[in-house]
Order: structure tokens, then C-alpha cells, then sequence
């Protein structure tokens, strides 16, 4: 087996069989969302906040996988609530976001108990009592970031939201550090 450029394990003469090359999911779902238009939010933000809390609270592979997705595609129901509500209200993106999420991640080719799981979490992401689960918790908490930041929110509004909301030490030292 050799190595490609880009780090990537590639089939070389000799060995016993090819290996399938594996694709990472969250470059499937940007290139996904890039061809529908995308969010109306900033998800390359929300992917890299719960990708860098996700990593400072040394999660599992398995576990960052999720979270990761979830973040790609936790507002994936915006559109639809509009549509349907005429409102994009996180109760309504909590009902119509997960078959929006279950349809393209089957289309990706993720695994069924990962959609379940990020379907969960979408349907979840609004709702700020009894947070169970470090994915959850960690979802909530970068979706919170990224909002603090495009709301243009007080530092007296943000701490206040980040001393009842936040419990990851990764998450509040980031808040600190952001909005010291």
C-alpha cells in the first residue's frame, strides 16, 4: 500500500485486495449543502467550534463523527419551517429538520445508528433541559457560541446564558477566552 498526497491510504500492486477509500462525511455533507445553496447560517462556523470542543474534551472517533455532522446539519429544517410556519422557530426546525437530515445522510451513505443519532440531536437542539449526552451538550454549546456572535450579544447576556448553559470545560474556557 502507498501513501497519496493527500495522506490517504491508495491500492498498490502486491497487495491482497483493494481497500475501499474511505470519505469523510463532513466533506460529503459540505459538498452536499454547497449544491442545494446550503444554510442560511454560518455552518462552516458551527462545524469548527464543535469540532475544536469535540477535540479539547477528547471525545471518541465515533462520537466526533456525530457531532460533527450534527453541526453540518442541525439547521437543515430552517427552510422547511419557513415554508410550512412561516417561522423558523427551533421548535418548528426540531419537527422538520430530522426527515430533511435522515433523507441526505441515507443519500451519503452514513450509517443508519449515526443518522439516528444526529436525527436525535437535531430534534433536540433547541430544547435546553435535562442536556444528556456529551454530544448534546456539546452541540448546544457551539450552537450558543455561534449565535452569541452573529446576534451581537452583551458579554452580560452571553455570561449569563454560559453559566446555565455551559458545562464542558472546553466550552466555557472558550467562551472566556472569547468574551472575557
Amino acid at each position: 500500500t502507498v501513501t497519496d498526497a493527500d495522506g490517504s491510504k491508495a491500492f498498490a500492486y502486491g497487495d491482497a485486495e483493494p481497500q475501499p477509500a474511505r470519505t469523510d462525511p463532513t466533506e460529503s455533507l459540505h459538498r452536499s449543502l454547497a449544491k442545494t445553496g446550503g444554510t442560511p447560517f454560518a455552518v462552516e462556523d458551527q462545524d469548527i467550534t464543535v469540532e475544536t470542543i469535540g477535540e479539547m474534551e477528547g471525545l471518541d472517533e465515533s462520537t466526533q463523527e456525530i457531532i460533527e455532522i450534527a453541526a453540518l446539519t442541525h439547521d437543515i429544517g430552517i427552510k422547511n419551517s419557513e415554508k410550512k410556519y412561516n417561522s423558523s422557530a427551533g421548535n418548528y426546525q426540531q419537527i422538520e429538520g430530522p426527515p430533511e437530515a435522515k433523507k441526505l445522510l441515507a443519500e451519503l451513505g452514513i450509517e443508519s445508528g449515526v443518522i439516528d443519532r444526529v436525527c436525535w440531536l437535531i430534534a433536540h437542539h433547541h430544547t435546553y433541559t435535562d442536556i444528556q449526552g456529551i454530544d448534546y451538550q456539546i452541540l448546544v454549546e457551539a450552537d450558543f457560541l455561534v449565535n452569541f456572535y452573529e446576534d451581537n450579544m452583551s458579554n452580560d447576556s452571553v455570561h449569563s446564558v454560559g453559566s446555565k448553559i455551559f458545562k464542558t470545560l472546553s466550552g466555557k474556557a472558550i467562551l472566556n477566552a472569547i468574551y472575557a
